[in-house]
């Protein structure tokens, strides 16, 4: 299942990239969101092994800025 990307939250950027990273440490997943506006620039990881579920989170992120607005 592939879950599409929703825009950036905090600037409605539609060029949102996602990449997994691995912590050697304790081989822990983590999911990096990066924002594609360079005025905005955010970048957020997202702890969850699912890519599916880490895009579903960013997702709600979205849902619940325009709750606040």
């Amino acid at each position: 299942m592939t879950t599409e990307l929703k825009p950036c939250p905090f600037c409605g950027e539609k060029v949102v990239s996602v990449q997994e990273i691995c912590n050697g440490f304790n081989q822990t997943v983590c999911w990096e969101f990066s924002c594609g506006n360079r005025s905005c620039g955010v970048k957020t990881n997202i702890y969850i092994k699912d890519r599916d579920m880490a895009i579903a989170a960013w997702n709600n992120k979205r849902a619940a800025q325009e709750e606040k607005i």
